[in-house]
């Protein structure tokens, strides 16, 4: 009896570990979650003593309204979750396969894109299946969803000095991005020829910053090693490079466009199952008037993707957790 005990054990646990392989390529990946930031604890992180608070976890890809009365962001699924940005933090809408998240600057607008396709490489590279860019109101509480394009797109920022959203265009098959600008209006979408990604507006209004790609951008192996080659900061070619380092993607401009938050990747390779994976993500802080550079949150999280709420240094950032 007791053999047949053990084996029926053993049975139930095979199954159960085989429902939970097949339930991985559905799933986000362990680790992965959001934080915010207020004021007072960016200039203390900023000072060198790292300060946050609490988490979502399973979340990421946060972007708080200007308003400062809603937050949105990517929840395991995946899902956008739009709530409160209050005490009671009150759930008004989730939007399955929804991701990337962008306010509009009113606050009465929230764009992202969908996906055509779950599984674990979305990890880094949910962008290959991106689905077209929709919106969601404010006046029917999120609930309504609209279709604005068909196009492989997703949204970066919106440029409230030429009242655009600024896109990014996926083209695999031209294995190449291409920053797009969309009017809020008429929906219309009007190519810039700058072939890159992840733009964002100067807070001046004078140019833009976006990740330029150095090596092809889809990839055979989803371990690959990738390269950014610079990070453009202005108009007409004027760009930032400190001493060949590289840059994954610019993620935001502080309050008064001082610095310029940008996530940065180390020794990302794996080419077989044999060889060792390494990944280290740092955020750094590079200060505009100098071009220094000095660690924001590097090394404590494994820090990526930051957004601040326009006009102010509260943050919201995502974390994969190291330990």
């Amino acid at each position: 009896m007791k053999k047949v005990f053990v084996y029926l054990a053993v049975l139930l646990l095979l199954f159960t570990a085989a429902a939970a392989a097949e339930a991985l390529p559905n799933s986000w990946p362990v680790g992965v979650n959001l934080w915010t930031m207020t004021e007072d604890e960016f200039y203390k992180t900023m000072g060198g003593y790292p300060s946050y608070s609490g988490y979502e976890k399973n979340a990421r890809m946060g972007a708080i309204s200007p308003d400062g009365n809603y937050i949105a962001y990517v929840k395991q699924g995946p899902k956008i979750v739009i709530r409160e940005y209050t005490d009671n933090e009150r759930i008004l809408e989730e939007i399955p396969y929804g991701v990337k998240p962008v306010w509009s600057d009113d606050s009465n607008t929230l764009y992202f894109t969908k996906l055509t396709e779950v599984n674990d490489d979305l990890r880094h590279y949910w962008y290959r299946y991106t689905n077209g860019l929709y919106a969601a109101y404010l006046e029917d509480d999120f609930a309504d969803v609209e279709q604005l394009s068909d196009l492989k797109v997703y949204p970066n920022s919106f440029d409230s000095h030429i009242n655009r959203l600024l896109l990014t265009w996926v083209r695999p098959e031209h294995k190449e991005y291409q920053i797009v600008k969309m009017n809020p209006d008429t929906y219309e979408i009007k190519r810039t020829g700058i072939y890159a990604r992840d733009a964002i507006p100067a807070p001046e209004g004078k140019g833009m910053a976006f990740a330029k790609i150095a090596t092809p951008l889809f990839f055979i192996h989803p371990y690959d090693k990738l390269d950014v080659d610079l990070l453009y900061v202005g108009h007409d070619d004027v760009y930032f490079e400190n001493n060949g380092e590289r840059y994954v993607v610019p993620n935001d401009y502080t309050k008064d466009g001082d610095y310029f938050i940008v996530s940065r990747l180390f020794d990302y390779k794996k080419h077989n199952s044999n060889d060792e994976t390494k990944r280290y993500y740092g955020m750094y802080a590079i200060d505009r008037s100098t071009g220094e550079m000095q660690e924001f949150l590097a090394n404590y999280f494994g820090n990526f993707e930051a957004n601040f709420r326009k006009g102010t240094n509260e943050l919201v950032f995502t974390s994969r957790l190291s330990w």
